[in-house]
């Protein structure tokens, strides 16, 4: 991946926010995976981390500020979609809707 790549950002992230757009958001059910999903989600997690460009520290010396403060945190969040993606795929989810009626105690 070049430069430019990098400083644009990752396509892991733009998957992830294109499956989000328009529909409830879900939530991971932590309470409900078993050690099969689990391991599904390690697999999954360690498949995706290893499609990430890491910022070589030759590439973050040669550019100025901006660009190392962009290539960084495009870094951090293609982290954070791989994260997502996995947990989306491989766990148990919960839609998270604008009621909160699974949060209030009758009575």
């Amino acid at each position: 991946m070049t430069l430019c790549n990098l400083l644009e950002g990752n396509h892991v992230i733009e998957s992830v926010r294109s499956k989000q757009t328009g529909k409830d958001p879900k939530l991971v059910d932590w309470s409900r995976a078993d050690d099969c999903s689990i391991a599904q989600f390690q697999y999954e997690l360690d498949l995706l981390l290893c499609a990430i460009d890491i910022p070589s520290l030759g590439t973050l010396e040669s550019v100025d500020y901006y660009n190392c403060t962009k290539l960084i945190d495009n870094y951090y969040d293609s982290i954070v979609a791989c994260l997502k993606s996995a947990a989306l795929r491989c766990l148990p989810t919960k839609s998270s809707g604008s009621t909160y009626s699974e949060y209030v105690i009758p009575g």
